[in-house]
C-alpha cells in the first residue's frame, strides 16, 4: 500500500473518529469561498481559490442561504386590497 493511501485512510479515521466524518478539502474551501464572498467579494473569494472565472467560484463553490434561493418570484409584496363581491 502507498504511503499517500496510508495517509488518506489515517486522515479519514481521526476525522471519524472526532464526529467530523463530513469535513473534506472541498467542504472546506466551501467555507472559505462562502466566508469570503460573505465579508468581502466573490472576486476575492474567486481570487484565493485560484479561480480566474468568478462564475466558477459562485457555482460550485460559494454557498447561498436556502432563504436566498427562494427569494425572487415568491418575495411579491401586495398593496392592492382585494374586493370580493357580497363582502
Amino acid at each position: 500500500m502507498c504511503r499517500e493511501v496510508v495517509q488518506m485512510r489515517v486522515r479519514r479515521k481521526v476525522r471519524a473518529d472526532a464526529g467530523l466524518d463530513w469535513v473534506t478539502p472541498h467542504s472546506i474551501r466551501m467555507t472559505v469561498a462562502t466566508l469570503l464572498d460573505t465579508r468581502l467579494s466573490t472576486k476575492v473569494a474567486a481570487a484565493q481559490l485560484g479561480h480566474t472565472n468568478i462564475a466558477m467560484t459562485e457555482r460550485h463553490y460559494v454557498q447561498r442561504p436556502v432563504e436566498a434561493q427562494l427569494r425572487g418570484p415568491l418575495d411579491v409584496e401586495w398593496s392592492h386590497t382585494w374586493e370580493f363581491p357580497g363582502s
